[in-house]
């Protein structure tokens, strides 16, 4: 069996990486004032130990599968956001869905009254949650009530869900990722839960162009039209024949959002936001480099298997992306 190495060695690496940073949970890292900053291969440290006297190695490995896993966490979601405002709205279209005009307004207010509150309140706590929800809900019904009442907002209409969608993808797309994430991470409560669901719910944008533009290019086909004059219901030509026809070009944008993610995650670790003080991360790590510029191991060791990582990602999505095209 002849094996590709442009994804086979990029692959392993990450894999060996994993392996190791879930083994390294066995052992007990303990802080050690008297081996303070000791240089790589001092008193048997291999890449030194930290402003603590942590051993660096430990330390580094340690957070590896927090960050992939938090990177991982957070593109599903984005995965998932895009399917249903680039995948599903373009599927919809304009036309294909009708109805009242009050409901239609209520919507649309709802829809924006969560996309301005839903960082403040999901950054309270699940009860910030819960309480958006029931409040939407009640706007909702309110409007739809007192709108009804006239005959103007009472008739029938178009509602235009992929117009609506590729607004929202080009608002979100607007406003660089970092700033989004930099102004919700920072009133929010520093738990990883927390930072994967502002990830997720902040970069889904590319993705949910690229689902747009497969969506529209699939349901011209004629095995589409053929299911629909057939009879059966929308949700069910979607996934069934447009949805599973339509996936490959996000396989490697999914592999490129893994990357950034991690970048992102880094990013927000470094200058303290994100994630709890006690927590070990890359960028915590090459942070404390800023404290201790002489201590060079540690941002050496941290950057230089940060990059190896984002690289790695990389190559597999470059891999993917040519297998795809050939």
């Amino acid at each position: 069996m002849k094996f590709d190495w442009k994804w086979v060695l990029p692959v392993s690496w990450l894999a060996m990486l994993i392996c190791v940073g879930c083994l390294s949970y066995l052992f007990e890292v303990k802080i050690r004032p008297d081996q303070m900053l000791l240089t790589p291969g001092t008193s048997g440290y291999i890449l030194g130990t930290d402003n603590m006297g942590r051993p660096l190695a430990a330390l580094v490995f340690q957070s590896l599968p927090l960050s992939i896993g938090i990177a991982f966490l957070s593109m599903l979601i984005s995965l998932f956001i895009a399917a249903l405002v680039g995948g599903w709205a373009a599927y919809l279209g304009n036309q294909k869905i009708k109805i009242k005009r009050s409901r239609m307004v209520a919507s649309i207010a709802v829809l924006v009254y969560l996309l301005v509150f839903i960082p403040f309140f999901a950054s309270i706590s699940a009860i910030g949650v819960v309480f958006l929800a029931i409040t939407g809900i009640s706007i909702w019904y309110f409007l739809a009530f007192i709108l009804g009442k006239s005959s103007v907002f009472r008739s029938y209409t178009h509602f235009p869900i992929d117009f609506l969608g590729l607004k929202m993808t080009e608002i979100m797309a607007a406003i660089p990722l970092l700033i989004i994430v930099l102004a919700v991470a920072a009133v929010a409560k520093n738990t990883a839960w927390v930072l994967i669901i502002i990830l997720g719910a902040t970069g889904w944008t590319r993705m949910a162009r690229l689902f747009r533009g497969e969506i529209l290019l699939k349901k011209s086909m004629p095995y589409v039209s053929s299911a629909e004059q057939q009879g059966y219901p929308y949700i069910s030509v979607f996934y069934r024949h447009v949805l599973p026809n339509s996936l490959s070009p996000l396989v490697p944008a999914f592999t490129f959002g893994l990357a950034s993610m991690i970048i992102i995650e880094s990013s927000l670790s470094f200058i303290g936001i994100g994630l709890p003080p006690e927590t070990i991360t890359l960028g915590k790590l090459i942070r404390q480099f800023y404290k201790d510029t002489h201590a060079w191991w540690i941002g050496l060791f941290p950057g230089l298997l940060l990059i190896s990582i984002v690289l790695s990602f990389h190559a597999i999505g470059d891999y993917l992306a040519s297998k795809l095209k050939s």
